[in-house]
């Protein structure tokens, strides 16, 4: 697989955001894709990103387990709240993710 520079990976990172941003995706992972198949960026930009996301979460799927696991609270609020809050909270919860990312890579 060919080298990613960390700012290959920040703008793998900025690509998805726009689909997380336009509610497009839901998911970093699936706007990562979405952004590979419309030519955004590169294989290797999607695969490197991905592995990123995916060694962040450890052995959760999704952010949502992985809150479920580190934030106190987040269950119970998770529970607790209707659909639509839930879908707008985690989508800026992503986007936050995906700030701090682009932010750590671009400064790399």
């Amino acid at each position: 697989m060919a080298k990613v520079t960390n700012k290959e990976i920040a703008e793998a990172f900025r690509a998805a955001r726009s689909y997380i941003e336009g509610s497009k995706e839901s998911y970093i992972c699936l706007a990562l894709t979405a952004a590979r198949h419309a030519g955004q960026i590169t294989i290797p930009q999607s695969l490197a990103a991905r592995a990123i996301i995916e060694n962040r979460l450890g052995d959760r799927s999704y952010v949502t387990t992985w809150l479920f696991d580190k934030v106190p609270g987040f269950r119970d609020w998770y529970e607790k709240s209707l659909v639509i809050e839930r879908i707008k909270e985690l989508r800026l919860y992503r986007l936050r993710w995906l700030d701090a990312l682009i932010e750590e890579f671009d400064n790399k």
